[in-house]
Protein backbone atom coordinates (compact mmCIF):
# COMPACT_ATOMS: atom_id res chain seq x y z
CA UNK A 1 0.00 0.00 0.00
CA UNK A 2 1.21 3.51 -0.76
CA UNK A 3 1.16 6.59 1.43
CA UNK A 4 -2.04 7.74 -0.34
CA UNK A 5 -5.12 7.79 1.85
CA UNK A 6 -7.25 4.68 1.39
CA UNK A 7 -10.91 5.02 0.51
CA UNK A 8 -13.72 2.96 2.04
CA UNK A 9 -13.73 0.72 -1.05
CA UNK A 10 -10.00 0.16 -0.66
CA UNK A 11 -10.49 -0.85 3.00
CA UNK A 12 -13.29 -3.24 2.11
CA UNK A 13 -11.23 -4.80 -0.67
CA UNK A 14 -8.28 -5.17 1.70
CA UNK A 15 -10.58 -6.75 4.30
CA UNK A 16 -11.91 -9.21 1.71
CA UNK A 17 -8.41 -10.30 0.67
CA UNK A 18 -7.24 -10.75 4.26
CA UNK A 19 -10.41 -12.67 5.19
CA UNK A 20 -9.96 -15.05 2.24
CA UNK A 21 -6.34 -15.67 3.21
CA UNK A 22 -7.35 -16.32 6.82
CA UNK A 23 -10.00 -18.81 5.70
CA UNK A 24 -7.49 -20.61 3.47
CA UNK A 25 -4.96 -20.79 6.33
CA UNK A 26 -7.65 -22.08 8.72
CA UNK A 27 -8.78 -24.68 6.17
CA UNK A 28 -5.26 -26.01 5.66
CA UNK A 29 -4.71 -26.05 9.42
CA UNK A 30 -7.98 -27.96 9.89
CA UNK A 31 -6.85 -30.67 7.47
CA UNK A 32 -3.57 -31.02 9.35
CA UNK A 33 -5.46 -31.04 12.66
CA UNK A 34 -7.80 -33.80 11.46
CA UNK A 35 -4.82 -35.92 10.44
CA UNK A 36 -3.08 -35.33 13.81
CA UNK A 37 -6.19 -35.87 15.94
CA UNK A 38 -5.63 -39.56 16.67
CA UNK A 39 -1.85 -39.14 16.82
CA UNK A 40 -1.61 -36.60 19.63
CA UNK A 41 -4.44 -34.03 19.75
CA UNK A 42 -6.81 -36.29 21.71
CA UNK A 43 -4.15 -36.97 24.35
CA UNK A 44 -3.40 -33.25 24.43
CA UNK A 45 -7.04 -32.47 25.17
CA UNK A 46 -7.16 -35.11 27.90
CA UNK A 47 -3.98 -33.80 29.57
CA UNK A 48 -5.65 -31.66 32.28
CA UNK A 49 -8.20 -34.41 33.00
CA UNK A 50 -5.52 -37.11 33.20
CA UNK A 51 -3.50 -34.85 35.51
CA UNK A 52 -6.48 -34.81 37.88
CA UNK A 53 -6.99 -38.55 37.59
CA UNK A 54 -3.31 -39.36 38.11
CA UNK A 55 -2.79 -40.97 34.68
CA UNK A 56 0.93 -41.37 34.03
CA UNK A 57 1.02 -42.71 30.45
CA UNK A 58 -0.18 -39.46 28.86
CA UNK A 59 2.87 -37.43 27.73
CA UNK A 60 0.88 -34.19 28.10
CA UNK A 61 0.27 -34.60 31.83
CA UNK A 62 1.96 -31.85 33.86
CA UNK A 63 2.67 -32.23 37.57
CA UNK A 64 0.73 -29.21 38.81
CA UNK A 65 1.92 -28.33 42.35
CA UNK A 66 -1.26 -26.37 43.13
CA UNK A 67 -3.41 -29.31 42.05
CA UNK A 68 -1.40 -31.75 44.15
CA UNK A 69 -1.76 -29.46 47.16
CA UNK A 70 -5.54 -29.25 46.71
CA UNK A 71 -5.91 -33.01 46.24
CA UNK A 72 -4.08 -33.97 49.45
CA UNK A 73 -7.00 -33.66 51.92
CA UNK A 74 -9.58 -35.01 49.43
CA UNK A 75 -9.85 -38.80 49.61
CA UNK A 76 -12.30 -38.93 46.70
CA UNK A 77 -9.69 -37.31 44.43
CA UNK A 78 -7.11 -40.06 44.84
CA UNK A 79 -8.60 -42.85 42.71
CA UNK A 80 -10.77 -41.09 40.18
CA UNK A 81 -11.79 -42.85 36.98
CA UNK A 82 -12.25 -39.98 34.58
CA UNK A 83 -13.15 -41.51 31.23
CA UNK A 84 -14.75 -39.47 28.47
CA UNK A 85 -18.12 -40.64 27.11
CA UNK A 86 -20.32 -39.77 24.14
CA UNK A 87 -24.10 -39.94 23.80
CA UNK A 88 -25.16 -39.80 20.15
CA UNK A 89 -23.60 -41.79 17.28
CA UNK A 90 -22.58 -38.60 15.46
CA UNK A 91 -21.20 -36.84 18.51
CA UNK A 92 -17.66 -38.22 18.25
CA UNK A 93 -17.38 -37.39 14.55
CA UNK A 94 -18.75 -33.86 14.94
CA UNK A 95 -16.52 -33.31 17.95
CA UNK A 96 -13.53 -34.51 15.93
CA UNK A 97 -14.34 -31.99 13.20
CA UNK A 98 -14.72 -29.20 15.76
CA UNK A 99 -11.46 -30.07 17.48
CA UNK A 100 -9.68 -30.28 14.12
CA UNK A 101 -10.98 -26.81 13.26
CA UNK A 102 -9.80 -25.25 16.52
CA UNK A 103 -6.46 -27.08 16.26
CA UNK A 104 -6.14 -25.75 12.72
CA UNK A 105 -6.81 -22.21 13.93
CA UNK A 106 -4.15 -22.66 16.60
CA UNK A 107 -1.56 -24.04 14.17
CA UNK A 108 -2.33 -21.33 11.62
CA UNK A 109 -2.40 -18.57 14.26
CA UNK A 110 0.96 -17.02 13.26
CA UNK A 111 -0.33 -16.60 9.70
CA UNK A 112 -3.74 -15.40 10.95
CA UNK A 113 -2.18 -12.85 13.32
CA UNK A 114 -0.03 -11.58 10.45
CA UNK A 115 -3.10 -11.06 8.25
CA UNK A 116 -4.95 -9.22 11.03
CA UNK A 117 -2.01 -6.92 11.77
CA UNK A 118 -1.39 -6.40 8.05
CA UNK A 119 -4.99 -5.24 7.62
CA UNK A 120 -4.59 -2.81 10.53
CA UNK A 121 -1.28 -1.57 9.12
CA UNK A 122 -2.84 -0.88 5.72
CA UNK A 123 -4.51 2.22 7.15
CA UNK A 124 -1.37 3.49 8.88
CA UNK A 125 1.63 5.49 7.78
CA UNK A 126 4.85 3.85 6.62
CA UNK A 127 6.51 4.54 9.95
CA UNK A 128 3.62 3.04 11.89
CA UNK A 129 3.55 -0.06 9.68
CA UNK A 130 7.04 -1.00 10.81
CA UNK A 131 5.54 -1.85 14.19
CA UNK A 132 3.78 -4.83 12.56
CA UNK A 133 7.12 -6.64 12.20
CA UNK A 134 7.39 -6.59 16.01
CA UNK A 135 3.75 -6.96 16.94
CA UNK A 136 3.04 -10.07 14.84
CA UNK A 137 5.56 -12.41 16.59
CA UNK A 138 4.82 -10.79 19.95
CA UNK A 139 1.08 -11.39 19.60
CA UNK A 140 1.66 -15.04 18.65
CA UNK A 141 4.00 -15.60 21.61
CA UNK A 142 1.61 -13.95 24.09
CA UNK A 143 -1.33 -15.94 22.77
CA UNK A 144 0.49 -19.25 23.21
CA UNK A 145 1.69 -18.22 26.68
CA UNK A 146 -1.93 -17.52 27.66
CA UNK A 147 -3.08 -20.88 26.27
CA UNK A 148 -0.26 -22.69 28.11
CA UNK A 149 -1.13 -20.91 31.36
CA UNK A 150 -4.75 -22.05 31.05
CA UNK A 151 -3.82 -25.58 29.99
CA UNK A 152 -1.19 -26.39 32.60
CA UNK A 153 -2.43 -24.40 35.60
CA UNK A 154 -6.03 -23.21 35.35
CA UNK A 155 -7.77 -26.19 33.72
CA UNK A 156 -6.56 -28.92 36.14
CA UNK A 157 -7.55 -26.80 39.14
CA UNK A 158 -10.90 -25.89 37.56
CA UNK A 159 -11.62 -29.55 36.84
CA UNK A 160 -10.74 -30.42 40.43
CA UNK A 161 -13.40 -28.06 41.77
CA UNK A 162 -15.96 -29.12 39.16
CA UNK A 163 -15.45 -32.88 39.35
CA UNK A 164 -14.34 -33.41 42.95
CA UNK A 165 -15.48 -30.52 45.16
CA UNK A 166 -18.80 -29.67 43.48
CA UNK A 167 -19.66 -33.33 42.80
CA UNK A 168 -19.29 -34.13 46.52
CA UNK A 169 -18.72 -37.86 46.06
CA UNK A 170 -20.98 -38.37 43.02
CA UNK A 171 -19.60 -40.49 40.17
CA UNK A 172 -18.79 -38.25 37.18
CA UNK A 173 -19.80 -39.20 33.63
CA UNK A 174 -17.97 -36.71 31.49
CA UNK A 175 -19.34 -36.04 28.01
CA UNK A 176 -16.53 -35.50 25.54
CA UNK A 177 -18.19 -32.65 23.60
CA UNK A 178 -18.83 -30.59 26.76
CA UNK A 179 -15.34 -31.30 28.07
CA UNK A 180 -13.71 -30.23 24.80
CA UNK A 181 -15.78 -27.02 24.80
CA UNK A 182 -14.52 -26.21 28.31
CA UNK A 183 -10.87 -26.75 27.27
CA UNK A 184 -11.15 -24.72 24.07
CA UNK A 185 -13.04 -21.79 25.64
CA UNK A 186 -10.68 -21.61 28.63
CA UNK A 187 -7.51 -21.68 26.51
CA UNK A 188 -8.89 -19.20 23.97
CA UNK A 189 -10.02 -16.80 26.71
CA UNK A 190 -6.60 -16.74 28.36
CA UNK A 191 -4.86 -16.49 25.00
CA UNK A 192 -6.88 -13.36 24.19
CA UNK A 193 -6.46 -11.90 27.68
CA UNK A 194 -2.67 -12.16 27.41
CA UNK A 195 -2.84 -9.87 24.37
CA UNK A 196 -3.87 -6.92 26.58
CA UNK A 197 -0.36 -5.43 27.05
CA UNK A 198 0.35 -5.61 23.33
CA UNK A 199 -2.94 -3.99 22.35
CA UNK A 200 -2.53 -1.17 24.87
CA UNK A 201 1.08 -0.63 23.78
CA UNK A 202 -0.07 -0.40 20.16
CA UNK A 203 -2.81 2.10 21.06
CA UNK A 204 -0.30 4.15 23.06
CA UNK A 205 2.10 4.33 20.13
CA UNK A 206 -0.75 5.62 17.98
CA UNK A 207 -1.61 8.22 20.63
CA UNK A 208 -5.11 6.83 21.22
CA UNK A 209 -4.58 6.07 24.93
CA UNK A 210 -2.12 7.42 27.49
CA UNK A 211 -0.63 5.95 30.69
CA UNK A 212 -2.31 8.73 32.66
CA UNK A 213 -5.71 7.65 31.37
CA UNK A 214 -4.97 3.98 32.15
CA UNK A 215 -3.84 4.83 35.68
CA UNK A 216 -6.88 7.03 36.34
CA UNK A 217 -9.26 4.29 35.21
CA UNK A 218 -7.44 1.53 37.12
CA UNK A 219 -10.18 0.90 39.70
CA UNK A 220 -12.84 0.65 37.01
CA UNK A 221 -10.65 -1.65 34.96
CA UNK A 222 -10.08 -3.94 37.96
CA UNK A 223 -13.82 -4.07 38.61
CA UNK A 224 -14.46 -5.01 34.98
CA UNK A 225 -11.72 -7.66 35.02
CA UNK A 226 -12.97 -9.30 38.22
CA UNK A 227 -16.52 -9.30 36.86
CA UNK A 228 -15.33 -10.77 33.58
CA UNK A 229 -13.34 -13.43 35.44
CA UNK A 230 -16.43 -14.36 37.46
CA UNK A 231 -18.41 -14.75 34.23
CA UNK A 232 -15.77 -16.76 32.35
CA UNK A 233 -14.79 -19.14 35.14
CA UNK A 234 -17.05 -22.23 35.35
CA UNK A 235 -17.02 -22.14 39.16
CA UNK A 236 -17.25 -19.19 41.54
CA UNK A 237 -14.74 -20.42 44.11
CA UNK A 238 -11.97 -18.09 45.23
CA UNK A 239 -9.11 -20.12 43.72
CA UNK A 240 -10.49 -20.19 40.17
CA UNK A 241 -11.58 -16.57 40.40
CA UNK A 242 -8.03 -15.61 41.46
CA UNK A 243 -6.47 -17.72 38.69
CA UNK A 244 -8.44 -15.72 36.14
CA UNK A 245 -8.54 -12.23 37.65
CA UNK A 246 -5.00 -11.93 39.08
CA UNK A 247 -3.23 -12.50 35.72
CA UNK A 248 -5.57 -9.96 34.12
CA UNK A 249 -4.74 -7.37 36.77
CA UNK A 250 -1.00 -8.09 36.46
CA UNK A 251 -1.24 -7.77 32.68
CA UNK A 252 -3.08 -4.46 33.05
CA UNK A 253 -0.39 -3.09 35.37
CA UNK A 254 2.25 -4.32 32.92
CA UNK A 255 0.35 -2.52 30.18
CA UNK A 256 0.51 0.76 32.15
CA UNK A 257 4.27 0.35 32.58
CA UNK A 258 4.77 -0.38 28.86
CA UNK A 259 2.46 2.50 27.99
CA UNK A 260 4.60 4.89 30.06
CA UNK A 261 7.73 3.84 28.15
CA UNK A 262 6.03 4.23 24.78
CA UNK A 263 4.49 7.56 25.81
CA UNK A 264 7.85 8.99 26.89
CA UNK A 265 9.47 7.96 23.61
CA UNK A 266 6.57 9.44 21.68
CA UNK A 267 6.83 12.73 23.59
CA UNK A 268 10.61 12.79 23.11
CA UNK A 269 10.26 12.32 19.35
CA UNK A 270 7.63 15.05 19.12
CA UNK A 271 9.86 17.42 21.12
CA UNK A 272 12.97 16.81 19.01
CA UNK A 273 10.92 16.82 15.82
Amino acid sequence: MTEEKMTLIDHLDELRKRAIRILIGAFIGTIVGYYCYDLWILNLLKGPLDALGGVSDNPFVFNNPLLQFLKQPADQAQNLRLDLHFIGPLEVFMMKLKVSFFAGILMASPYIFYQVWAFVAAGLTEKERKMVNVFVPASVILFFIGCAFAYFLVLPVTLYFLVVVCANGLVPMLIISKYVTLVVVCCAAFGIVFEIPLIILFLTKLGIVSPMFLAQKRKYAILVMVTLAAILTPTTDVVNLALMSVPMIVLYETSIWLSRLAWRRRQARSTTG
